[in-house]
């Protein structure tokens, strides 16, 4: 019952994704003794490399021959004793029907944690026109919100309107090795202007939910200064990406993302070429 973010623009990566009509019950991933994570993959397909940012052409025969890579649209849900907290939304497509194969309803939900506010993330704020989780608080970065107010954006007014006077506007803090207890909001600017990304600590165990840090895994993990042509600042996207591998390679902290293809988390390394590789644990 903390923080609520808000967030209305999707932009999609090339080439259609499929949505998973009837995907199995979401896997556990448990950090700490009491907190449990679930990625709710709600596509899953191949994106175009034609997103990426000045990519030289042997980076995209050796990482992307075909031009395509693998990617997906994910939200995080998160259950804390009796807390229940939703990073982004996804599209709004096939959540729902995930959440409940949990147990979990909309009116269960505490708290929305949103990383930014394009529309592969808050697509599932509303529904029908109304509050899709009618009884909880909604945080974002004061950046976003700020942005996304001041440009009119019409996906993410009505969402405003929608969860007005439950708003709460965080002010994320930059990347370190160890964070508090809970759920602490992290500053990855770029991708939009108020981009953040969530450390979950239960005890001594971390699980990073690092939002849209990557877009393209098998080119931007071995190469993490390409950028996407949606980053709203590829030059500030890049460094972003750059201190956050930094820290969970050097930490080994396990991490989860929006466009990671992957629903458990990975281990990030260093591969001695100046990139970095990704392994699920």
């Amino acid at each position: 019952m903390k923080m609520r973010i808000l967030l209305g623009v999707a932009l999609m990566m090339a080439t259609p994704i499929a949505a998973q009509q009837a995907a199995p019950k979401p896997e556990t991933i448990r950090v700490g003794t009491v907190t449990e994570v679930w990625v709710l993959q709600e596509t899953s397909g191949q994106g175009n490399t034609g997103v990426l940012v000045d990519a030289p052409a042997q980076v995209l025969a050796d990482h992307a021959s075909d031009d395509t890579f693998p990617n997906a649209t994910n939200a995080v849900l998160v259950r804390s004793g009796d807390e229940v907290t939703l990073i982004d939304t996804g599209y709004g497509r096939t959540i729902f029907d995930k959440m409940a194969a949990l147990g979990i309803a909309p009116e269960d939900v505490d708290r929305v944690l949103l990383t930014h506010m394009h529309g592969d993330h808050i697509g599932g704020m509303l529904r029908d026109g109304a509050k899709a989780f009618p009884n909880a608080k909604v945080a974002l970065s004061q950046r976003e919100y700020d942005h996304f107010n001041s440009t009119g954006n019409e996906a993410a007014l009505k969402i405003f309107e929608a969860y007005k006077g439950s708003l709460e506007m965080l002010s994320p803090v930059e990347i370190t090795s160890s964070f508090d207890q809970g759920i602490t909001p992290i500053a990855a600017w770029g991708h939009t202007p108020g981009h953040t990304i969530f450390m979950i600590r239960d005890g001594y165990e971390q699980l990073l939910v690092w939002g849209d840090v990557t877009h393209a895994m098998a080119i931007q993990m071995p190469h993490p200064e390409i950028s996407v042509r949606y980053d709203a600042d590829p030059a500030v996207a890049r460094d972003s990406r750059l201190a956050v591998l930094r820290v969970v390679a050097a930490e080994k902290i396990p991490v989860v993302g929006m466009h990671i293809p992957a629903t458990m988390p990975g281990v990030v390394s260093a591969n001695g070429e100046g990139g970095y590789s990704f392994r699920v644990r």
